[in-house]
């Protein structure tokens, strides 16, 4: 392997499960709320990344962590610590959170579209499903699948050499 590929792997491999997870978030919504969101407020809102940075790298870290220690992803974790009423609680508050972004989708549909946003929204989703479904495997297999060891290894170096105990089942 030449030394350029080499360097994009290594650069690939640091980046990690978030650079997909992110691009995979800019939806048709989020562009138009991101461009009237700049074109209201332009650099003015700048000072919240200093907020927000330092707790999406911490998520990140403590989810590399978890997965690192026991050799699991975040929702086969979930699903080994909650007792299944919790678990249904957390599908359900999911679903809702689900139906609340897609009406939001909707509204944001509407102010870049018009008043067909509804028609459009249903012949695009309603009749084909297969644009989701990748875009939603991808969001899942991040989540089920535990993180890379390069960028695992750098944020929890004290992985354990013995296999992670079992949880017992609720």
């Amino acid at each position: 392997m030449s030394a350029a590929k080499t360097t994009l792997r290594r650069i690939w491999n640091a980046l990690g499960p978030g650079l997909t997870t992110g691009a995979a978030d800019d939806d048709p919504s989020g562009i138009a709320t991101y461009s009237q969101a700049g074109a209201q407020f332009g650099f003015s809102i700048t000072w919240t990344l200093l907020l927000t940075l330092p707790f999406m790298a911490a998520i990140q870290i403590i989810s590399a962590c978890i997965g690192w220690q026991t050799r699991y992803g975040l929702a086969r974790n979930i699903g080994l610590r909650l007792p299944a009423p919790a678990l249904y609680a957390l599908v359900t508050l999911l679903i809702n959170i689900a139906a609340d972004l897609a009406a939001i989708l909707g509204e944001a549909l509407r102010l870049v579209i018009g008043t067909l946003a509804h028609a459009v929204g249903m012949a695009g989703s309603g009749a084909d499903g297969s644009r989701r479904r990748p875009a939603l495997m991808v969001e899942l297999w991040h989540l089920e699948r535990p993180p890379r060891p390069s960028t695992s290894a750098r944020a929890c170096p004290s992985r354990p050499t013995a296999p992670a105990p079992r949880l017992p089942a609720p």
